[in-house]
């Protein structure tokens, strides 16, 4: 008896919880284990004072406590609940009392349980409560479009802004089984697409044309992600308003640059044929005037130096109207007007810049590029030309201008002291980034890519495809 009175002691003071006893009419305690001093700071003495569970338990807890544990007394029901109770320094202590209703021979009720601490799991759980009504509230009122799938394709969740745009609630997508790609995408191509992308699941964006519940057809961009459930997380935004945007703007733009072209072929040919032909007759008259007879030495002198400098004044009109716009880009093509202004560039910088130009694909002169890629190439390679000039303290620049029946490509590669290409890209626009914006604009506007690699020298690669149609 005493070993197995020994043994129960043992077991009471090892619990991390507090065991008692109790009478079963007043509650008041008849024992408490130790661990009642160390969880709440009270001596052991006062719990076995009358009162004092209710007088100890939150005020907004006591009364209901005391009703539900004397309601089950009566019922001689066990119990158990969860309530808080106030510690010696204040705190407020969140119990878990498990109790066992047990009635004497004599007809006499006590009590008996234990009492274990779960402050730490009610601040948990109120911790992801709080955290979980923040989710809740972005969820509902972020303005991006949020669907939850299952791993059988079947959107299960929405949120208000998917509804606002789509125009489908939750519980009408529930009562059709959470089934929709047939009416959001018509286009058997598009909902494959759609399907695909759901599946990889890879967190890259992609834009597409959507169907929404009044027919109309919105442009949104996606990007879907995979929980360990399986469970997949699309997240889309309605980028129709920025589409029509970036459309006018595009369209601004080409007119923009429509017009400057035809400025500049204005101007070309304005210097070339008007002022280039009085340059020409001054020239010739100046000749004529030093090859006459008897001439004062002086005057041979004079006319010597007015020629020379009519000659670098007409060498300097031809260059400025092939800066403007060469004539043998409208009446011969890309590749001519390339390699002429190549060699005419090596000319002006006096050699001391090697320029290399290959070029393949244009063995039939007749089959041109349409007329917009044509100059958006050429303006990229004079850019880039202008910058190694000014930039990059290059020796040789090549240039291999390549077409095929799908594409055609241009790369401008220099040996010179390159550049960090993302910090200048990303700094306050400058002449040098002004540059490198207006050739990466220029492609964009043909359909094309634009890309370029700087480190020991710099590498121009752009790639616009061509409609066969």
């Amino acid at each position: 008896m005493q070993q197995t009175a020994a043994l129960y002691s043992k077991l009471v003071t090892s619990l991390d919880g507090i065991v008692w006893e109790a009478d079963g009419d007043t509650f008041q305690f008849t024992f408490v284990s130790p661990q009642a001093e160390r969880i709440l700071g009270y001596p052991l003495r006062d719990w076995l004072q009358p009162n004092f569970w209710r007088d100890h338990t939150h005020p907004d807890d006591t009364d209901w406590c005391a009703a539900f544990c004397l309601d089950c007394t009566k019922r001689r029901q066990d119990h158990e609940f969860e309530y808080r109770m106030i510690a010696a320094d204040g705190r407020v202590v969140w119990l878990h009392d498990i109790v066992s209703v047990k009635i004497e021979p004599g007809g006499a009720v006590y009590l008996s349980g234990i009492m274990l601490d779960i402050t730490k799991r009610k601040r948990a759980e109120e911790e992801l409560r709080q955290k979980s009504e923040i989710l809740q509230k972005i969820f509902d009122h972020i303005p991006v479009m949020v669907t939850f799938r299952g791993e059988d394709g079947h959107i299960k969740l929405v949120n208000r802004e998917w509804e606002r745009i789509f125009g489908w609630t939750l519980s009408e997508l529930q009562e059709r089984n959470g089934d929709i790609l047939n009416d959001v995408y018509p286009d058997p191509i598009n909902r494959r697409r759609a399907q695909d992308i759901i599946a990889a699941a890879d967190l890259q964006w992609r834009t597409f044309k959507a169907k929404v519940r009044d027919g109309r057809i919105i442009d949104s961009s996606w990007a879907v992600a995979r929980l360990s459930d399986g469970t997949s997380v699309s997240i889309g935004q309605d980028i129709s308003e920025r589409t029509r945007a970036e459309e006018e703007r595009r369209r601004l733009l080409q007119r923009l640059i429509t017009a400057q072209e035809d400025e500049r072929r204005h101007l070309s040919r304005e210097l070339h044929d008007n002022l280039g032909q009085y340059l020409s007759a001054l020239l010739l008259g100046l000749e004529s005037l030093a090859r006459l007879q008897d001439l004062p030495p002086a005057a041979v002198k004079k006319l010597s130096y007015l020629i020379e400098t009519t000659k670098q004044f007409e060498l300097d009109v031809h260059s400025l109207a092939l800066e403007l716009r060469p004539t043998t880009l409208d009446d011969l093509g890309l590749e001519a007007s390339l390699s002429g202004f190549a060699r005419e560039w090596a000319r002006r910088h006096d050699q001391r810049i090697k320029v290399v130009f290959n070029s393949s694909g244009f063995a039939n002169p007749e089959k041109r590029l349409p007329f917009d890629i044509e100059v958006a190439i050429y303006r990229v390679v004079q850019e880039a030309l202008t910058n190694a000039s000014r930039h990059s303290n290059a020796q040789i620049v090549s240039i291999i201008l390549e077409r095929d029946d799908t594409q055609v490509r241009v790369t401008i590669e220099d040996d010179g002291v390159g550049f960090d290409v993302e910090k200048m890209m990303s700094s306050p626009v400058e002449n040098r980034r002004l540059g490198l914006l207006s050739m990466q604009e220029r492609v964009q506007m043909v359909g094309g890519e634009f890309k370029i690699d700087s480190g020991a020298g710099t590498t121009i690669v752009v790639t616009i495809p061509l409609d066969k149609s």
